[in-house]
């Protein structure tokens, strides 16, 4: 009974149209959007480019110090969460043996860390003494030793007077 019904329903539709208007192929227009080439809205002519940020200004070393500066670049997920972290200057110990091993050591409330930084992620380090280290990325899950291309850690030797540039370092 219940299909009857519905059968008489649409064929009520159909015939009688209940006011709907008709509507046939060619009164369909194409509706029109901003982005649409013949939009009323002004088109940009020129590139749009987002400014680029201001270099950071490395200081001059102070008395019997070193500056280290550089810029970390990633753009995998592991590498955002160090792009966050905290970067620091980790000096080396060696261990006692026949042949001594370098580690890095990483002290946050005694180690050197870049205390200047911009939205490109270049840093600057002011203040080291001289001596040879580590870089040391320091996020509140882990730490991430900056490696060099043979596999081991990233050593540097900050001299007094001078500013050592470590350029890009990419996270991966």
């Amino acid at each position: 009974m219940r299909i009857r019904y519905r059968y008489l329903l649409v064929a009520l539709v159909t015939v009688l149209g209940l006011g709907l208007p008709a509507c046939r192929q060619s009164e369909v227009r194409e509706a029109i959007s901003p982005l649409h080439p013949q939009s009323p809205l002004p088109i940009p002519t020129t590139a749009m480019s987002q400014p680029s940020p201001p270099l950071l200004q490395v200081p001059t070393p102070a008395a019997g110090l070193g500056v280290v500066r550089g810029q970390l670049v990633g753009s995998s997920p592991s590498s955002r969460e160090f792009l966050a972290g905290e970067i620091y200057l980790a000096p080396l110990v060696y261990a006692q043996g026949a042949t001594p091993i370098p580690f890095v050591r990483l002290k946050p409330d005694e180690d050197p860390r870049a205390t200047l930084r911009n939205e490109a992620n270049e840093f600057v380090i002011v203040d080291v003494p001289p001596g040879k280290y580590g870089i040391v990325i320091h996020t509140p899950l882990r730490d991430y030793v900056v490696p060099d291309e043979e596999g081991g850690f990233l050593i540097i030797e900050v001299q007094e007077g001078k500013i050592f540039d470590l350029g890009v370092i990419e996270l991966p």
